[in-house]
């Protein structure tokens, strides 16, 4: 009985040390998704920013040369949003709650947050969106309209989608493949990718932003 016992510790350690390993390189490709997706939306920030320069330039004419250093920066600073900008950002604000799942059916199961995780309930990990397992080969869509400024492959996250809504940012991760590209439009419930028909991995990994900050995902889609 005590052999028994021994080699089953040995095996539980050997298991556990297995799977420590493996939630380690997951979390080590969430950071990788984590840092492109930060890249895209200060790029695309930039090209708002230096778009609002050129807008308020043109309407305002030169600056006087008696304007002070900090008025400069503070007006440099401030993007103007386009009409269309706004009315994407004020559609998707004002739809909170009740925006589409990313896929026709699933569940939430990994949650948005700081989380013990499933298996190994002493490692604690971070999870920026939410995941939702579905059907094998499901496609995923595209929550509201909007235009897609990112399309990417990270390892460990396979192909990413990351499309642009005003100031709101959707991210859909794990696709197997995509079928859009940088710079398409893209209407609601429209199809962006489709997930692996292996029957291995059935989740579709989401994310909301608000420019920088990241937003839980669960409190935007319909309940």
């Amino acid at each position: 009985d005590l052999q028994q016992k021994t080699i089953a510790l040995n095996e539980l350690a050997e298991t556990e040390k297995t799977l420590a390993k493996t939630i380690e390189k997951r979390q080590k490709a969430h950071e990788d998704l984590n840092l492109a997706i930060e890249t895209i939306i200060r790029d695309e920030m930039n090209r708002r920013l230096a778009a609002s320069r050129t807008k308020k330039s043109k309407s305002s004419g030169l600056m006087t040369a008696s304007m002070s250093k900090t008025s400069k920066a503070n007006n440099m600073n401030l993007i103007v949003e386009t009409p269309e900008s706004t009315e994407l950002s004020n559609g998707f604000s004002s739809n909170k709650g009740k925006l589409p799942w990313p896929v026709e059916k699933g569940y939430i199961s990994k949650k948005y947050g700081v989380q013990p995780h499933q298996e190994l309930k002493s490692v604690m990990v971070k999870n920026n969106g939410i995941d939702i397992t579905t059907d094998a080969g499901s496609k995923v869509r595209a929550v509201f309209a909007g235009n897609v400024v990112g399309v990417m492959y990270v390892p460990g996250c396979k192909y990413v989608v990351l499309v642009q809504h005003g100031s709101f940012y959707t991210v859909y991760s794990n696709l197997e493949k995509a079928t859009v590209k940088i710079g398409d439009s893209v209407k609601t419930k429209q199809t962006l990718g489709s997930l692996s028909n292996s029957g291995s991995n059935n989740e579709v990994h989401f994310e909301v932003w608000k420019d920088k900050l990241k937003m839980d995902p669960s409190i935007w889609v319909n309940k």
